[in-house]
């Protein structure tokens, strides 16, 4: 019963933040910021850094060949419009323990310790600012239809699972914002005794932050070769 449980909380929440991150992202203005270049972030010091581990699978994804920049630069040429930009949504998930579900004050207080505040469309964000301002860095709705959070009924609220979303536009600070989006995700499981899937709904392992890493680079590469 509970797999089949998990499957439909899993295709619930894509649905959900499939259109939420497309209604909100819709409504917000073009931003270029330096994201988190000042700003303090929490402390996470039990968490493992992984940046050295997975440096040459980045830094790969950056190395492109002179044939293709040739290419780009001819079409570049030829073109007499710029091809609109792809942004993409990444997205990870975080579940409740099996038969459990997150709870409202527990919920919003691990929340709020963690940097998290309840904004625009009703649901929680992570703002450039720890206290609610500037550039939205990433969001997170709840598995539950239709996503959203009543703020002033949190003592009922209860949901299974979390979704995580983060808009690439290929900012340079984009793999800071997805480390910090991790963090804050690891830090929620441990306070809350959740579990962490992936995008494609499947248990996170280090395979699966390899890929979202180079996911992030992948689209820093393109965005950059737009902008030349």
């Amino acid at each position: 019963m509970i797999p089949h449980l998990n499957i439909l909380i899993a295709i619930v929440a894509g649905l959900i933040v499939l259109v939420t991150a497309l209604i909100f992202y819709s409504k917000q203005k073009s931003q270029k910021s330096s994201y988190i270049r000042d700003m303090k972030e929490p402390s996470f010091e039990n968490l493992p850094d992984l940046t050295d581990d997975y440096e040459s699978e980045i830094i790969s994804i950056r190395t492109i060949s002179q044939a293709e920049l040739q290419a780009k630069t001819q079409n570049r040429k030829t073109s007499k419009k710029t091809a609109p930009r792809n942004d993409q949504i990444l997205t990870m998930h975080l579940y409740a323990s099996p038969g459990e579900e997150f709870q409202g004050y527990e919920l919003l207080q691990a929340l709020l310790s963690n940097g998290m505040r309840f904004g625009e469309m009703n649901i929680f964000h992570r703002y450039q600012d720890i206290n609610g301002h500037g550039p939205v860095l990433f969001s997170m709705a709840s598995a539950v239809e239709p996503g959203t959070f009543d703020i002033e009924n949190m003592g009922a609220f209860s949901c299974p699972a979390l979704t995580f979303f983060m808009r690439l536009t290929g900012d340079l600070n984009e793999m800071r914002v997805f480390e910090l989006l991790l963090d804050t995700v690891r830090q929620l499981k441990d306070e809350l005794n959740g579990v962490i899937y992936d995008g494609n709904r499947s248990p996170l392992t280090p395979q699966s932050i390899t890929n979202y890493k180079l996911q992030v680079s992948r689209m820093r590469s393109e965005s950059s070769f737009a902008e030349a």
